[in-house]
């Protein structure tokens, strides 16, 4: 009583003395004991109800005291589940095991010995066990007096009930109702108990009995008040509905306050392939494949009509729906999980403080900001719990009356009223101001020039060309002719397509926008053209357009990208998804080797391993994404083109090893070998050759690789399963093509070309180690030694990487003669110009170009590794200049110039696909210079050898 006093008015004491008095213990004991625990009295000046309960039941009082002195013990009441008993002793039992299990839980709660998220996983525990409970006795009493549904199996069919709302994410409050969505399976044969029955009855039958179980209110009250207007339809829809029907609802008819009630949806009774099989209906609807921008736009529709219940009813104390209360946290985690949650599975929790913590780990809130909303959000569920605690209330508003208000204190360790609502008010604050920030209408880039009209607004005039030219003169001095053409042609064709009202509505608002900024580009005509070509492509995904009204900011960054290059205005027509990184594109800098491959094991690990066609479009989108990331890098002047090729290479290489790794455990399936095989242990190795050997890919390259194994390891895993080797892996070497290869709705993953494997394409698609380094040594012609110059693995283990690394090192460290070796260098060179490809490739091909560069590199490799082993330790062409310039063969000022001409060249090419040729200038006196030092080069070395010179232009 001591530690009560000291905070709570002489009210409250008499309160207390009166329910102690009342509370029939079982021993003297036991009361001492009681007593002497202030933490329990607490909770009896704290609650009404827990008071009411402990005089109904005071069995409670042993199994509290021993949880004092052993907090981690199990929640002691049980459920007999038994079937066998009437509706009125079932009705009993639920109603008494839920009253004693919330005082139990209450006391613990108020008591701190459990935590706030304890609290409610506990609540919620206890719920489903009664709502199992009561389905269980609803379906032997259906099937004793309607009849029983079965499966294709035969096995008889149960209901399935989804829990939605804070039941649904284990997050039930005190006294709550229960959100529940009834559903049946189909039905291949019901057996009736009379001839009239249906299946359809039995299944509306145990739905209302389950209902009845428990919600009617009798002697021995009820167990929860069962909301169902969440289901299909509402109040005026089927009570429950067939699982096939229930998905074409949502498909046609579902509305948004549906997808944020589905996040939380989750099954509580049922045959578990059927919920899965349900769960998996509802996702499409509730997270759309793209970034669904449009939710910030209903969000704010739905604050307006909250805002107008909340002053309708004058709510605004309410802790749940009124300012800054629990329902805006809900919102704001709620909203990123529906922008993300299609394209990134992980925001599909159903729990909001682990969506909270992945939005803070994905730093679309600040740490700072995770800190306010997870204490707020533990601070108003505590106190919405002691309110609903004081009299068993369904209430979120404070009390009036003064006991009341001493009584939440208490629960809460507040020594005054005062001090309580000071602290209420301050997360209230820091709630609601995140949240205006959230779902805030967007600010407009450009709000109105000094002569108060924005050039936008002729959008709304456009038929009237006089208005328009006037404007677009003030704007524009020279193209406003040509401008007001095209919106006008772009206003015609929009007018002709069949968009839906919202997509309309939302067109409407974009395009005075699209105006706005691309009118005050360095190049209006080409960035209006783009831009209107681009919401051409993009008008039909209405989401994409929300993503541009919703973020000004990346509206001007595709505007700017857009109008410097060709390349990504063409994959953004190509694919809209890529939209989606502008919005991260500051965020997402860390493009490192290793967060490549953790990001695409991430997107991998949400994709059923037997789904085939789903792994291969997230192959695709992950390398579209990343090559897009690191393109808008380079056009936004963020990375030299030493680190693009890096960057680009990378992904190859971490989608060439991912590509293995499922490539494998397909492969491995076929041959009962699940669990057994990786790249570690397998003996399979991946060669790069080119440009990707080379780490020089750039955005069009195609893949040069060679297929190896090991055929002659002994005891390998597959030999002692007696599995064919050769076969094995002629067939994974078939499917990591097939991956790779195949043309989806987003493309092939990349050309893979494998000419450069033994004997080319009449070659085998793998060969054996044994084999490759017979045919290096005793078949290759040069111009494979001279491939093998760029070679290195890029999958494999460690064993096999040395291997090769050995067979390499071995073949471009052999004695060649001098002439000859030049002999078949210009050989080859002469008949590659004469290929078709010249006209096409005339930098790569033409004399003093990039080919004759990488020639003359591969010349030296193969003519002094014999003697200076350093010269082969690299596969790129920057690093192999720097070995042949540490041994002494080239001079650092020849090895200088060699340098730039060829970082000059790829730069060159590098832009024009980047840029498109028209799209920037070369410095003719520069590249004449370049190309001249380099056919010097290439003259004093291979003098005699060259049967054709093609002079450069």
């Amino acid at each position: 009583m001591e530690h009560i006093n000291g905070f709570i008015k002489d009210s409250i004491k008499q309160v207390l003395q009166n329910e102690l008095e009342a509370i029939q213990f079982q021993s003297d004991a036991e009361r001492v004991a009681f007593c002497n625990n202030d933490q329990l009295k607490r909770a009896i000046a704290s609650s009404q109800y827990i008071s009411d309960t402990l005089k109904k039941y005071p069995q409670i009082i042993p199994k509290l005291l021993l949880a004092f002195d052993s907090p981690d013990v199990f929640h002691p009441f049980q459920l007999s589940m038994a079937l066998d008993v009437s509706l009125d002793i079932i009705k009993q039992e639920l109603r008494k095991y839920r009253c004693m299990s919330l005082a139990y839980i209450g006391v613990l709660d108020i008591a701190g010995v459990y935590s706030v998220t304890k609290t409610i996983s506990e609540l919620s525990e206890v719920a489903d066990k009664c709502i199992k409970y009561a389905a269980s006795w609803a379906m032997k009493n259906s099937a004793t007096q309607i009849g029983t549904a079965y499966d294709n199996d035969g096995c008889a069919q149960k209901i399935i009930i989804i829990a939605l709302g804070k039941l649904g994410g284990r997050e039930l409050n005190f006294s709550s109702d229960v959100d529940l969505c009834f559903a049946y399976p189909p039905t291949e044969h019901f057996v009736a108990k009379n001839t009239r029955a249906s299946v359809e009855d039995a299944y509306l039958c145990i739905a209302r009995t389950i209902v009845d179980l428990l919600a009617d209110n009798n002697e021995y009250s009820f167990v929860y008040r069962v909301d169902l207007k969440l289901r299909p339809f509402g109040d005026s829809g089927p009570i429950v509905m067939d699982v096939n029907d229930m998905e074409d609802y949502y498909q046609r008819y579902g509305r948004d306050w549906e997808r944020y009630a589905l996040i939380k949806a989750r099954p509580i009774y049922g045959d578990i392939n059927e919920c899965r099989n349900l769960m998996a209906k509802f996702r499409p609807f509730v997270y759309r494949r793209y970034m669904d921008f449009g939710v910030f736009e209903s969000l704010r529709e739905m604050k307006t009509l909250i805002e107008s219940e909340i002053n309708r009813k004058d709510k605004h104390d309410d802790i749940k729906i009124g300012r800054g209360g629990i329902r805006q946290i809900e919102f704001i985690a709620q909203s990123f999980q529906l922008v993300r949650g299609g394209k990134d599975p992980i925001f599909q929790q159903r729990s909001l403080l682990k969506a909270l913590e992945i939005i803070k780990k994905y730093k679309y809130i600040s740490r700072e900001e995770y800190d306010w909303l997870l204490d707020s959000y533990l601070f108003l569920r505590k106190t919405e719990n002691a309110l609903q605690m004081l009299h068993e209330q369904q209430t979120h508003t404070l009390p009036d009356l003064e006991l009341d208000k001493n009584r939440l204190c208490i629960a809460l360790n507040f020594v005054s009223w005062n001090d309580f609502v000071d602290v209420l008010n301050n997360h209230r604050d820091l709630v609601s101001n995140l949240f205006n920030k959230i779902v805030a209408p967007p600010i407009k880039v450009i709000e109105a020039l000094p002569n108060r009209i924005r050039i936008g607004d002729i959008w709304a005039i456009i038929e009237d060309k006089d208005k328009c030219i006037k404007e677009l003169k003030k704007c524009v001095p020279t193209d406003y002719e040509l401008i007001y053409k095209e919106l006008l042609s772009f206003r015609s064709r929009i007018d002709n397509k069949q968009f839906g009202y919202r997509t309309r509505k939302r067109l409407k608002n974009l395009i005075p926008e699209v105006i706005n900024i691309s009118i005050r580009s360095q190049d209006p005509v080409q960035a209006l053209n783009r831009l209107i070509s681009l919401v051409e492509s993009i008008g039909r995904r209405s989401l994409y357009i929300s993503l541009m009204l919703e973020n000004p900011n990346v509206l001007q960054l595709i505007i700017d990208l857009c109008t410097k290059s060709e390349w990504v205005h063409a994959q953004l027509c190509k694919f809209p998804i890529l939209l989606d990184e502008l919005l991260d594109y500051r965020r997402n800098r860390d493009i490192s080797i290793g967060n490549l491959h953790n990001e695409l094991k991430l997107r991998l690990q949400w994709v059923d391993s037997d789904d085939l066609e789903h792994q291969m479009e997230c192959l695709r989108e992950f390398k579209l994404n990343s090559t897009f990331r690191i393109a808008v890098a380079d056009v936004m002047s963020d990375i030299l083109i030493k680190r693009v090729s890096d960057h680009l290479t990378d992904i190859a290489q971490v989608i060439l090893k991912v590509v293995t790794e499922l490539a494998l455990e397909q492969t491995s399936k076929k041959y009962n070998l699940e669990n057994i095989l990786n790249i570690s242990s397998s003996d399979f190795a991946i060669i790069a050759y080119g440009k990707l050997g080379g780490i020089e890919l750039s955005y069009s390259s195609d893949l040069d690789v060679v297929f190896l194994y090991d055929k002659e390891k002994k005891n390998s895993e597959l030999s002692m399963r007696k599995v064919d080797i050769d076969e094995f892996y002629i067939k994974l070497g078939q499917r990591i093509y097939h991956l790779l290869n195949t043309a989806t709705s987003s493309g092939p993953l990349y050309t893979v070309d494998m000419r450069l494997r033994p004997l080319g394409d009449s070659g085998l698609l793998v060969t054996s180690f044994d084999s490759f380094a017979e045919y290096q040594r005793n078949s290759a012609w040069t111009w494979e030694h001279q491939a093998l110059v760029r070679a290195r693995v890029i999958v494999a283990n460690d064993r096999l990487t040395s291997r090769f690394n050995s067979i390499r090192r071995e073949i471009l460290s052999r004695v060649r003669c001098s002439n000859i070796l030049k002999h078949d260098i210009t050989s080859m060179r002469t008949r590659m110009m004469q290929s078709k490809t010249y006209k096409i490739d005339k930098l790569k091909l033409s004399a003093g170009g990039i080919n004759d560069i990488e020639f003359i590199v591969q010349y030296y490799v193969l003519r002094w590794s014999v003697g200076h082993p350093l010269i082969s330790e690299h596969s790129d062409n920057m690093r192999i200049i720097d070995s042949l310039v540490a041994t002494g063969i080239l001079s650092a000022q020849v090895a200088e110039k060699i340098r730039k001409a060829y970082l000059l060249y790829r730069d060159i090419i590098h832009k024009e696909i980047l840029y498109g040729k028209n799209n920037f200038t070369v410095d003719k006196d520069i590249m004449t210079e370049n190309l001249y030092l380099i056919k010097a080069l290439w003259s004093n070395i291979f003098s005699g050898h060259s049967n054709r010179i093609i002079n450069a232009k």
